[in-house]
């Protein structure tokens, strides 16, 4: 068997395509049938036999169990080997966690490669290709090569959507379309155009990782950011409501809107547990921002050394004691010197902000999420309110996120916001409410591929549990799926349920219980 990068150097006859594409769908779907992500679908992966057409995957450098395993934004995995298959979702810089929808776009590079003989991008450092694939939109391959069936076209495309939820939802129901585009080519040498993903239906659920009932507070970040990005006047978004409410989702879209802009993204996670560690969810957030620096072109981090050495003078060390991994970048520093107690707290907090203005620029405006406010170190709550009112900060988005039925008038955030509002830095707090009974309807009926009549009566049970609460909603759906209350049947293609069987069942009002009742299972 050889493997077929050694095939893709050229564009592929149609036929040969449709052999090889439908063997390959084939093996896909019999490895996710096996709870598995393959992560690394790329030419050299596939083995094919050029007599027979048979197929083979390969090459599983970091397969994982099915379903949402990675969260959201954690460092990329192949990000360095594979960046030109790589999926949106696996760049850690779209609102999406990886499924094995991710082996589905990484195929679409594929096919797109084995019909026109060329990638569908062109990318240089990591970061470029990281805007290819959430930011530029490829040429269809009949542009490239007008021979190109359009229906192939068609579905080549599809695979290669940004959001997995556009995406083939199944590589079962990709195969079926190309093994129906084989059979009309062999029979005339033409394919007719058919609906795509007729047989596209997941026995998973699988919840769409989209928004619901969001659309107004989106566009209010997404406001904050263009107002930033447009006169580089500073801005801060607080965004306030429960746990599980969503609040972390809701700024994660900012991601695609960042990156089109060639901006940075960074966060950082507050710990009831480290409020006594001065500045280390800050620290964090920023050694994000080093380790990005880290992935670009040697030129370019050359040109960040020198941008922060201008920046730091001096003062070099202090950002170095902080963030070790900055050395890796600016080198070793000279040794600052001792000054009294409140001289050298403002010298470090001069030095910070002129830190976070090299990366906060015209060029590359920057957005800092810091998450779980109600539990912010009284030294990080004092830095941030310096860095976001002083005079030369621009083209830089701070966004805090917090409980607000953890912070009451007397909590320092509150305190330290009023500050903020005083010294007329805008800030604008966005509030999010349970979804309404019609948002978590059209999330059911998106979740089932149903109809939202078919749904209604399994979403008012579930809005009555969880009171349109997105993460336990959520967490109930799969509660009820584990325990077979709804269920695919595989022979209608449809999902089902029985209302009064889950009813019977009791399930508790208490979505606490729900999940400790889960835990226990484990």
């Amino acid at each position: 068997m050889r493997q077929l990068d050694t095939l893709c150097g050229a564009p592929m006859e149609t036929g040969r395509f449709l052999r090889l594409s439908a063997g390959i769908a084939a093996a896909l779907a019999e490895m996710h049938s096996r709870n598995i992500i393959h992560e690394h679908i790329e030419p050299r992966n596939i083995l094919v036999d050029p007599e027979t057409s048979a197929v083979k995957l390969t090459g599983f450098p970091a397969t994982s169990l099915l379903q949402q395993e990675h969260p959201i934004s954690t460092p990329p995995r192949n990000i360095e080997t594979m960046p030109a298959y790589m999926s949106p979702e696996q760049t850690g810089r779209m609102n999406r966690a990886v499924d094995y929808r991710t082996d589905l776009y990484s195929l679409g590079v594929t096919f797109y490669e084995m019909l026109t003989g060329t990638l569908p991008f062109q990318g240089g450092d990591i970061m470029e290709w990281v805007h290819c694939h959430i930011a530029r939109i490829p040429r269809p391959p009949t542009e490239v090569i007008p021979e190109i069936p359009e229906m192939l076209s068609d579905i080549v495309m599809k695979l290669l959507a940004k959001d997995p939820e556009e995406r083939y939802q199944t590589a079962s129901g990709l195969q079926y379309d190309l093994e129906k585009c084989l059979e009309q080519w062999q029979d005339g040498k033409e394919i007719e155009p058919f609906p795509l993903g007729e047989w596209d239906i997941s026995d998973r659920l699988m919840i769409p990782q989209r928004l619901y009932g969001r659309e107004r507070d989106i566009n209010a970040l997404l406001s904050a950011f263009d107002r930033v990005v447009e006169s580089g006047t500073p801005q801060m978004v607080m965004v306030a409501g429960y746990s599980g409410i969503g609040k972390t989702s809701l700024v994660r879209e900012l991601y695609r809107p960042v990156v089109r802009e060639h901006g940075y993204f960074i966060s950082g996670k507050f710990d009831q547990y480290k409020r006594e560690i001065p500045y280390s969810t800050i620290v964090e957030a920023f050694r994000e921002m080093i380790r990005l620096i880290l992935t670009e072109s040697e030129e370019r981090i050359a040109e960040w050394k020198r941008l922060i050495q201008e920046a730091l003078g001096i003062n070099g060390q202090l950002i170095v004691d902080i963030i070790p991994q900055a050395e890796l970048i600016i080198g070793p520093q000279p040794p600052v010197p001792e000054l009294p107690l409140t001289e050298t707290q403002y010298r470090f907090n001069m030095s910070f902000r002129q830190f976070v203005s090299v990366f906060a620029t015209k060029e590359h405006p920057l957005v800092v999420f810091l998450d779980d406010l109600q539990w912010v170190d009284s030294a990080g709550l004092k830095l941030l309110e310096y860095i976001i009112t002083h005079p030369d900060t621009r083209y830089l988005l701070l966004i805090g996120a917090y409980r607000d039925n953890e912070v009451s008038p007397s909590h320092p955030l509150t305190s330290a916001l009023d500050n903020i509002r005083k010294q007329r830095t805008i800030l604008r707090t966005i509030t999010l409410s349970p979804l309404s009974f019609g948002d978590l309807s059209r999330l059911m009926a998106d979740s089932f591929r149903a109809e939202l009549e078919m749904v209604e009566p399994l979403t008012r049970l579930v809005h009555d549990k969880t009171a349109g609460n997105p993460f336990f909603a959520i967490q109930f759906l799969k509660t009820l799926t584990d325990e077979r209350m709804v269920e695919f049947d595989g022979t209608k293609r449809l999902w089902k349920w029985d209302i009064t069987r889950i009813q019977a069942k009791g399930y508790t009002d208490n979505v606490v219980d729900l999940m400790v009742g889960k835990l226990r299972k484990f």
